[in-house]
């Protein structure tokens, strides 16, 4: 039976949406292998030749942004995040500069540029660091100062870490040892990224894991040649370490902090308060090894954080959030700043929309890191009848209700919570085109590699 041949333009797409989402070269059109392939399922088909592919790709790249500004001019606000991302670097000044005698140098009074400069129209928001990336320098920079302050916890944790270092070490150079590892426990290690903080974080609660089941480690270890985990206190300081106690919750609020989805600036905040506060709790109930690790946890973050503790457009922001509303502010001085501030910048909204009554609908349950750790619901509130009405609402309100239900605190909730607290959305752009990011393609021009990765990163939108 014979088949119907493709399209040619279906075939031309096809070979665009592989190069696309392969992140390919795009001389691999011209490879040898791939026209004999081409050949042999459409021989009455012609191949795309590089030129073509790229004028191709240039058309659809346009077409997207086209079609993202036309969606960005219907927004009042958008997020803006960056990543000074290092793994890729490009010179952008030419060799001759160098060579440019520093005479030709001129000296310009910086005032006088300043004050030639036209005011704009339109101005940035405020800077905020990246959350995420913040708190793994509390991970790992301010955690390593209490190996300094304790002898005690110094000498342990640099046992432990440097034998379970081996364990990850051994089964990332050797296959035999990785199926050793999974044989005896079950499952392999979790893959450690240098990088980032809360994969040490995981290969650690994995071995705790396994400890809790009872999977004995002593007999891998001595197979690989690693020294036994000392009982009973090394294996009672993994424990320690993971579970509940110190490290756990850190590793919680980064994970909330840099989520894909449903996560706003006014997360921010409750987040620090939760984990300052599961983190005292621990160490005031009484630490057998980790006790000046939490000590150092929270001077790393008071001193990292306190800067941004009482920002009046963060407390804002989390207020507008029905899940934590004021609740989360122990302190009355604190609380009633943030209500001051919800007021002023709802009676600045009320003067171009009215705020009519609607029904009101709560989404499911959500189950996560903050349970209900702020006491009291805060249920009355005095004032504007519309911020009154939302304080009554349930903690689970649904966010897509807002704009029917309470359209200040809409227009309010865009202007403080469009932004996230953390740049992962960028780090995982680039993550997306990681094979862009190698030595073979060094010589990509930097408009083939926009082309390339935003087309892949934005398929779903594409047009053309």
């Amino acid at each position: 039976v014979r088949h119907q041949s493709v399209p040619q333009v279906q075939l031309d797409r096809l070979v665009e949406d592989f190069v696309i989402n392969a992140t390919q070269p795009s001389s691999v059109v011209e490879e040898p292998s791939f026209v004999k392939l081409l050949k042999a399922t459409a021989p009455d088909r012609n191949v795309l030749t590089r030129p073509m592919l790229m004028t191709r790709l240039k058309a659809r790249f346009d077409a997207l942004k086209d079609s993202l500004r036309s969606t960005f001019q219907k927004l009042q606000f958008v997020a803006i995040t960056a990543d000074c991302w290092t793994r890729f670097h490009r010179i952008y000044v030419e060799e001759e500069a160098n060579d440019e005698d520093e005479e030709n140098c001129q000296p310009v009074h910086l005032c006088s540029l300043i004050d030639s400069v036209e005011e704009g129209r339109h101005r940035l928001p405020p800077h905020h660091r990246c959350s995420a990336h913040t708190l793994n320098l509390i991970a790992t920079v301010d955690a390593a100062r209490a190996e300094a302050v304790d002898q005690e916890y110094s000498t342990i944790k640099q046992s432990v870490f440097t034998k379970c270092q081996k364990l990850w070490n051994k089964q990332g150079l050797s296959a035999q040892v990785a199926d050793l590892i999974k044989d005896h426990c079950g499952v392999y290690v979790p893959r450690r990224n240098v990088t980032r903080w809360n994969s040490t974080f995981k290969v650690m609660e994995a071995i705790n894991t396994f400890l809790e089941r009872g999977t004995d480690l002593d007999v891998l270890f001595c197979k690989l040649g690693i020294p036994r985990l000392l009982p009973p206190h090394e294996p009672n300081f993994i424990k320690e370490y993971c579970r509940l106690q110190v490290m756990e919750p850190v590793c919680c609020a980064l994970n909330a902090l840099q989520g894909d989805n449903h996560i706003h600036s006014g997360y921010l905040l409750p987040t620090l308060d939760v984990l300052i506060k599961k983190i005292e709790y621990e160490k005031m109930a009484g630490l057998r090894y980790c006790g000046p690790l939490a000590v150092s946890l929270l001077a790393g973050i008071h001193k990292r954080f306190d800067n941004v503790m009482n920002q009046k457009d963060l407390l804002v922001a989390a207020t507008l959030l029905a899940r934590f509303k004021l609740s989360w502010i122990s302190d009355e001085v604190k609380r009633n700043a943030a209500l001051a501030a919800v007021k002023s910048e709802l009676t600045v909204s009320s003067r171009l929309v009215e705020s009519p009554a609607s029904p009101l609908k709560a989404n499911a349950a959500e189950e996560d890191f903050f349970g209900n750790p702020f006491g009291n619901e805060c249920t009355s509130v005095s004032g504007d009848d519309e911020l009154a009405r939302y304080f009554l609402v349930p903690h689970n309100f649904a966010l897509t209700e807002l704009k029917s239900s309470f359209p200040l605190m809409h227009k309010l909730f865009l202007k403080l919570n469009t932004a996230v607290p953390s740049s992962a959305s960028v780090e995982r752009l680039f993550s997306v085109g990681a094979d862009v990011f190698t030595k073979k393609r060094g010589r990509m021009s930097d408009a083939n590699f926009e082309i390339q990765l935003l087309l892949k990163y934005n398929s779903g939108v594409c047009f053309g």
